[in-house]
């Protein structure tokens, strides 16, 4: 006697099954669907009589007091695991670009001239030079931030509102950000009336190290697509 195997009627009415038991990714529901169709056909092959309905129930209680919250937290580890994984060569590769390698040298060269100022007392244009500068600096690092969190789709950068992306999405979403020493550095400088211009600089250098994050969890997102043979997310 032939297997039974399910058609894709029955496959439907196990995804919106899973989905009744609260997971809402969709990765994630093709991953338990795998499994829960495995059992099922199991279930059905062990008792033909068994119909369809009752089948799913046997299949369900079979994955114990949980039920399908094993499958989702393994899921959810391993693509943890993958996305740090994808994020090493990320980081890597951004860190080469030529964007962050001159964006680099700029602030370690305006570093270097604020030092050389307040070492020497000097007080003229190249004291009004320097600030500008990275006054200039900081806005544009940020402004390229912005762009790149506007074009981009599926929540990337700062924009982690959308409720349909995939596990994997919010896992690199949510990958540490340097935002956070932003404000912390702003109230420690406060605190300890640091020189308006060292906190200028060193803010400056701040949203450069915002913009190689956002740019790494982006190339990240972009390997991981890649590697789940998925479509390209943001354009």
């Amino acid at each position: 006697m032939n297997k039974i195997v399910l058609d894709e009627t029955q496959l439907l009415q196990l995804k919106k099954f899973i989905i009744s038991k609260g997971i809402k990714e969709e990765d994630v529901i093709h991953e338990i669907l795998d499994h829960f169709a495995c059992k099922v056909e199991e279930v059905m092959n062990d008792n033909i009589y068994l119909s369809f309905e009752k089948a799913i129930e046997h299949a369900y209680f079979s994955f114990g007091y949980n039920g399908f919250k094993k499958i989702s937290l393994q899921y959810e580890k391993r693509m943890t695991q993958m996305v740090w994984t994808e994020f090493k060569p990320a980081l890597l590769k951004v860190m080469q670009s030529k964007l962050i390698v001159c964006s680099f040298v700029w602030c370690t060269s305006l570093f270097m001239l604020m030092f050389y100022i307040e070492w020497n007392k000097i007080e003229n244009r190249m004291h009004e030079f320097v600030t500008y500068s990275a006054v200039i600096s900081f806005i544009i690092f940020n402004a390229i931030r912005f762009h790149g969190s506007m074009i981009a789709k599926a929540g990337l950068a700062d924009m982690a509102f959308d409720k349909n992306i995939k596990m994997w999405q919010k896992k690199v979403i949510k990958m540490p950000r340097i935002d956070s020493l932003n404000l912390l550095f702003i109230l420690s400088f406060i605190l300890l009336k640091v020189d308006p211009n060292y906190f200028i600089i060193i803010f400056m250098t701040l949203s450069l190290g915002g913009l190689l994050n956002s740019f790494t969890r982006k190339e990240t997102m972009k390997r991981m697509n890649n590697k789940l043979n998925n479509r390209f997310v943001y354009e």
